[in-house]
């Protein structure tokens, strides 16, 4: 069948209308459906099946969308001329840009980067859900969605139980153990190295240590017991001394005398 319309009255070249609870219209080689167009409530509108090692459907456009669905007069997806695919916007500048509220299951891969803008989810799968967010100092904030629900404690390392930086929820930071017993806890696991190094290139102090309350200033102990203290008011206790005083002269050489 071939039609034409060389007339100007600005009418359709064909026109169907059904009646009945059947197709509008139906295209199929031997036998076999090929396209169906139809327009009842429970029926696609159209469908097109074939077996082919072509395109099922070859979608040309070389001014406007090459598609676009949409319901209700309201775009829902589109795909613009320059392949860039769009859902919930009819101007996609990128690749693939959703406005909304999606949700994917399963894993996803980003070759070359993955950008959030503002605020990335975690979700566990059931109700607690933690939030990555940059602020607009710099700043980077991580802790549970919304804030007023539970807490998150922070895991840093190869496994979930065996991290190398913990910290939970009172803000106490742990290096080499998931139960810190200060404000920073920091346990060595290797017999050979030290538990911590501290090197520098400063004019200042390589180490400034400020007691502002009553305790000890530093203390150093091994298995539990105490070898080292500088007191609050700067005297040094050295134990297994015995009894002694431990004194300074002017070039701040420290000895050590009998009571």
């Amino acid at each position: 069948m071939y039609l034409t319309n060389n007339a100007t009255y600005g009418k359709a070249l064909l026109t169907l209308n059904q009646t009945e609870n059947s197709a509008i219209f139906d295209a199929s080689q031997a036998g076999v459906t090929k396209f169906t167009l139809r327009g009842l409530g429970t029926q696609p509108v159209a469908s097109i099946a074939g077996t082919t090692s072509f395109a099922g459907l070859l979608v040309d456009n070389t001014i406007g969308d090459l598609f676009t669905a949409s319901s209700s007069g309201l775009s829902r997806f589109v795909i613009a001329q320059n392949g860039n695919v769009g859902i919930g916007t009819t101007s996609p500048v990128f690749n693939l840009e959703v406005i909304g509220t999606g949700r994917y299951s399963g894993q996803l891969y980003a070759n070359g980067g993955l950008r959030v803008s503002n605020n990335l989810f975690l979700d566990d799968g059931g109700s607690k859900t933690t939030r990555i967010m940059a602020s607009g100092d710099e700043d980077i904030f991580i802790g549970p969605y919304p804030t007023a629900g539970y807490v998150t404690n922070i895991r840093i390392g190869n496994t979930e139980t065996s991290p190398f930086v913990f910290v939970n929820t009172t803000g106490s930071v742990g290096i080499g153990t998931t139960s810190p017993l200060a404000t920073l806890d920091v346990r060595g696991n290797s017999g050979i190295n030290p538990v911590a190094s501290i090197s520098g290139r400063s004019s200042f102090a390589s180490l400034v240590v400020d007691n502002s309350g009553v305790g000890d200033i530093l203390t150093a102990s091994s298995s539990g017991l105490s070898r080292f203290t500088v007191k609050q008011n700067g005297t040094v206790q050295i134990n297994g001394l015995g009894a002694g005083t431990v004194t300074s002269d002017a070039n701040g050489n420290l000895s050590v005398s009998s009571d």
